[in-house]
């Protein structure tokens, strides 16, 4: 309507020093997305603005921003761009009552609130005195002003709907701390059993994600916030200070830690050049070593939401990390077997294209096994490798086609975990948990009590099972309560194999160890309740038996093989 010409600038996402586009990948949050920004400037082809020729300076009167995206199969040629026009439909609000307006809350007053404003109510509780109190809704949940706004709580406690990233258990003491989006990191009261009701203390500020809590020295915690924002403890929570030495801000988004309970001083992170590791739990004035990995580990050197470091369960000289699986341009996963100190990049799965990940999981027993976890639509969601990475199988059956032939669905997975006993896996999705009590054969939705909500992560400690999801707070599970005797969380000695399953007259229950003698068979409810209990004697290392479950009612069960000091557990469902 003006017919002016406006000031635009670019950022380069990718930080090659050019503006380049190429074919996005599917949920890639970097690469690609190279900005324009326009602003409201008269244009000037000889002279750069100062104030938006600087650090920052993309926002200096900045009117609208967009990204252009490579069309499919399209080559980008800066010598051949076609002629293309931008239309920016813009105007005002008016300000209705031009009189005083009155700032409730910012970082100077009210700044108790949390600083993301979404709805805000009147609530009327008088009309005839025009009483009445006033509801923020906010990121960190509710505020409310009893007196026109003036002063407010943030009401912290109580919803049950957080939405958390990371989370860690104090050792032998229910007592938990987590990193939660947009809210910082919260430990639970110290000295205190926590429950539903418990109210959080806050402890680190900004986003929070994953958090660390030292097997051995309970006062020694290791929280972060963004971009590799680290912080530590060592009074167990009290007091906290920086523990990011090195990295100056290197880091993704959501920041990652991982650390092995058997070696749990030696700690990694990731970082756009490789992964990062730490020798003292964060603590001293040693700085984090970078642990350079080369081709394939990022798009245009930049450290993404999707890079990950997980050390495997079953063996700490084992390390995995990277960012996805992608031809062009490159990405891999990378593996070490030096406890970190070097890392080899892995083949790529083949079957079909994929690219960023969304998680790594490992093995509780078997240090070559590890899991690559998908998010994209109408592909595989679960990779499984049993050869250190030289081979991957789709175990979610999506193969080459785009949809799931045993029951797996398409949505977003997070996490993952294998049972520390036979056969059962646990995928934590979009829409909660997914379960194979057959190794991945085949899938159905757990229906165990636990929310279908987002799962972030899931971890054992101390015969207990830590489940973080996000948006309804932090969940529990007493293994001893499922069947899963004290100590016994470090996985079976014995092979258990249940058939049919699920099952409506009898099962069939083989067991293979080099045991010869008693062995007891028990059948447990998910309460941990023993509805049969038998003895058998065992001949030879393969042995099996056919249990009657006819007078058991549907539902899901828990059936254990005790022979000598052997624990063999499988969970079965019986069916109407």
């Amino acid at each position: 309507k003006n017919d002016r010409q406006l000031m635009l600038s670019f950022r380069d996402q990718e930080r090659d020093g050019a503006f380049n586009l190429i074919e996005r990948i599917l949920d890639d949050d970097i690469s690609g997305r190279e900005y324009f920004f326009v602003h409201a400037l008269p244009y000037n082809e000889d002279i750069a603005s100062a104030q938006i020729a600087k650090q920052g300076g993309y926002t200096y009167k900045q009117l609208y921003f967009f990204w252009p995206t490579l069309a499919e199969d399209a080559e980008w040629n800066p010598d051949a761009l076609p002629q293309a026009d931008i239309t920016i439909e813009y105007g005002f609000f008016t300000l209705h009552n031009q009189g005083n307006v009155t700032v409730l809350a910012d970082y100077r007053k009210n700044s108790n609130l949390h600083v993301d404003h979404h709805e805000i109510h009147a609530v009327v509780t008088d009309e005839i005195n025009k009483k009445f109190f006033l509801l923020d809704a906010n990121d960190g949940g509710l505020g409310i002003s009893f007196n026109e706004g003036n002063t407010w709580e943030q009401l912290d406690n109580g919803y049950i709907t957080t939405q958390f990233y990371g989370v860690a258990k104090k050792p032998w003491a229910n007592e938990y701390i987590g990193g939660m989006q947009d809210n910082g990191t919260w430990q639970s009261p110290q000295g205190q059993e926590a429950g539903s009701l418990s109210e959080y203390d806050d402890k680190i500020g900004g986003d929070g994600f994953e958090c660390l809590w030292h097997p051995w020295y309970p006062q020694r915690i290791l929280g972060s916030s963004y971009n590799n924002y680290f912080y530590v403890t060592n009074d167990g929570g009290e007091t906290w200070r920086s523990a990011d030495q090195g990295i100056n801000g290197d880091g993704p988004f959501v920041s990652r830690l991982s650390h092995s309970r058997n070696n749990p001083d030696v700690v990694f992170a990731v970082g756009s050049k490789g992964v990062f590791r730490h020798d003292n739990f964060g603590i001293g004035r040693y700085d984090w070593k970078t642990i350079t990995i080369g081709t394939g580990w990022t798009i245009g050197n930049a450290v993404t939401n999707q890079h990950n470091v997980e050390v495997s369960l079953a063996a700490d000289s084992v390390v995995w990390a990277g960012a996805g699986m992608y031809a062009s341009p490159d990405l891999h996963l990378f593996v070490s077997t030096d406890r970190g100190s070097s890392f080899d990049s892995v083949p790529n799965f083949k079957d079909v294209e994929l690219g960023y990940i969304s998680g790594i999981a490992t093995h509780p027993h078997d240090a070559a096994t590890a899991y690559a976890l998908f998010s994209l639509k109408g592909k595989p969601k679960i990779l499984r490798t049993t050869d250190m990475g030289n081979s991957w199988e789709d175990i979610t059956g999506f193969g080459t086609g785009d949809s799931s032939l045993n029951g797996f669905p398409d949505v977003m997975v997070y996490s993952l975990l294998v049972m520390p006993y036979s056969g059962i896996i646990w995928a934590g999705t979009e829409i909660g948990i997914f379960e194979s009590i057959d190794d991945g054969l085949s899938w159905h939705y757990a229906d165990n009590g636990l929310p279908a909500v987002s799962i972030w992560q899931m971890e054992i400690i101390n015969q207990q099972l830590i489940v973080a999801t996000h948006g309804r707070g932090i969940w529990t599970l007493d293994l001893t309560l499922v069947g899963v005797p004290e100590g016994k969380t470090g996985g079976p000695q014995s092979l258990l194999t249940l058939y049919p399953n699920p099952a409506i007259d009898f099962v069939n229950v083989s067991l293979y160890n080099s045991h010869i003698g008693t062995v007891e068979l028990a059948v447990t409810d998910m309460s941990g309740r023993v509805i049969m209990m038998a003895e058998h004697y065992k001949t030879a290392d393969f042995w099996q038996v056919v249990l009657d479950v006819q007078s058991l009612k549907q539902g899901h069960y828990i059936i254990t093989a005790q022979s000598g000091s052997n624990l063999a557990m499988g969970k079965i469902i019986l069916s109407p």
